[in-house]
């Protein structure tokens, strides 16, 4: 019998006491509280619910704590309470994030006639053409050369593009990064990583919305961001 069975039956009845009841809750209790042990120290967790039924994996005693004390800190609520609610709902920590330099984003413009963005983009926006080379344009800004836009037209490295961005992640070895953790997520990738001519490391893939992400760093160091 369980401790709310056996407490239950105590509430609801309204005859006098019988001998042994008091005994029996008393063995409840024990062998429930025994059962809890045994179950905590086979689970190792301490206390943190091992999940509901066909519920998701019990999670490490250091990773909880740090979800209880993150949620807690983004609600407002007490420790204490945010650690019932997760435990109640067995909840586990969000994946592991991995933290990367990015040092800008770049707008990439698929662009069908190519002197004619050109133009509007200088002539019209006031940008000033950085680089040229096979059918790709870089325009910048006079005043902060990092804010750039990407003109992209159909001899751009013989591979056109469909429309999205880039992001410059600071150096090669980070776009190698980006690109092995990408194949291993089955991701789409549209252009292979490599090393182009005009120095820069780079390789597109899409997002799940179908959009395209150019990720590139720098091969010549002058142009990476202090280590």
């Amino acid at each position: 019998m369980t401790i709310h069975s056996s407490v239950a039956t105590r509430l609801t009845s309204f005859g006098s006491p019988q001998p042994g009841r008091f005994a029996e809750a008393k063995g409840s209790v024990s062998s429930s509280a025994a059962g809890m042990s045994a179950a905590r120290l086979r689970t190792g967790t301490l206390g943190i619910s091992a999940a509901k039924a066909g519920g998701s994996r019990v999670t490490t005693d250091k990773d909880f704590k740090r979800l209880v004390r993150d949620r807690a800190r983004a609600s407002g609520q007490s420790y204490a309470s945010m650690q019932r609610r997760l435990r109640n709902d067995g909840l586990t920590p969000p994946p592991e994030t991995h933290s990367m330099n990015i040092v800008r984003t770049i707008p990439d413009i698929r662009t069908l006639d190519l002197q004619a963005s050109k133009l509007f983009y200088q002539d019209t926006l006031g940008f000033s053409v950085a680089m040229e080379h096979a059918g790709m344009v870089i325009l910048a800004s006079a005043t902060q050369p990092k804010q750039q836009v990407t003109l992209n037209g159909d001899a751009a490295d013989a591979m056109p593009l469909p429309p999205g961005f880039s992001i410059d992640v600071g150096y090669p070895d980070s776009v190698t990064d980006i690109h092995d953790r990408a194949l291993a997520q089955g991701c789409i990738i549209i252009e292979k990583l490599e090393d182009k001519p005009i120095g820069i490391r780079r390789f597109s893939l899409l997002d799940p919305n179908g959009t395209r992400v150019t990720v590139m760093a720098h091969l010549d160091v002058r142009y990476q961001p202090a280590r």
